[in-house]
């Protein structure tokens, strides 16, 4: 075996052995686990050696205790939902989620209709009038004439619940993901990996001919597939993992490398 490849995993059991030792040190009572620099600076150094590249400032120096909560949706599907919706909209003398210009492949909802004169504005209060966000917490971003709601729970994002909308040359898009009429109830508090333990099972478990770089690593949700049926089940904590052209959820319970 070549000595680089018996450095990088003695390495990565070096990281996960301190990482064990401070999950035992510290008091059972304490919500919030401190990483060493030492520990971020060998996490960093495995990754290289697996082909991929962070910088030690992207890794959380702390990871405090996640709220765990369960998620109801009250629509067994966002085809469901939408229905609601377009009888709101047509009240409000518009078109928004007519069956007729919608598609739905069993979790994400498309509809494209013609936008008039509106600008993106317009599109923004109109999405509103629908009812689409009611009850839901959201954070809202914009880029260009293009809207991004993605639902929150305690600040933070739930990654695969989202809706876009985008106008262009007189055309309104609208995607809607995941997205049905959610309640969220708070059940304690998650015990979590700490971010160093997800990278190093990232590594171990992902191969990159060409150096992966990572821009960004956050904290989220994942609320997950509903299999068409109302039901309620706990939200997944993640680490989300930013590449160039790629994005890779970790479950933050178990390290398990999550497919979205």
């Amino acid at each position: 075996m070549e000595w680089s490849r018996v450095k990088s995993i003695l390495i990565c059991v070096f990281v996960l052995v301190n990482l064990f030792l401070i999950r035992v040190y510290i008091n059972s009572n304490t919500q919030t686990v401190t990483i060493t620099e030492e520990t971020i600076n060998n996490t960093v150094l495995a990754l290289k050696n697996n082909n991929i590249e962070a910088e030690e400032s992207m890794i959380p120096k702390k990871v405090p205790g996640l709220p765990a909560f369960n998620i109801t949706n009250r629509h067994i599907n966002c085809k469901d939902l939408s229905l609601i919706l377009w009888k709101n909209a047509k009240s409000n003398g518009f078109d928004y989620f007519n069956p007729e210009n919608t598609t739905f492949d069993g979790k994400t909802l498309v509809y494209k209709g013609q936008s008039g004169t509106d600008t993106i504005k317009d599109v923004k209060n109109k999405i509103k009038k629908t009812g689409a966000l009611y009850g839901y917490k959201y954070q809202l971003t914009q880029k260009e004439n293009t809207l991004f709601f993605t639902a929150v729970y305690e600040n933070m994002l739930l990654y695969d619940c989202t809706i876009t909308a985008e106008l262009t040359d007189g055309t309104v898009l609208i995607t809607m993901s995941n997205w049905v009429a959610d309640s969220f109830e708070n059940c304690g508090y998650s015990s979590v990996i700490t971010c160093p333990e997800a990278l190093i099972t990232f590594a171990s478990e992902m191969k990159f001919k060409d150096t992966f770089k990572i821009k960004s690593i956050e904290q989220g949700y994942i609320a997950g597939s509903r299999d068409n049926e109302i039901q309620t089940k706990t939200a997944t904590p993640v680490w989300k993992i930013t590449g160039e052209d790629a994005v890779y959820y970790i479950d933050m319970r178990n390290g398990d490398l999550l497919d979205l």
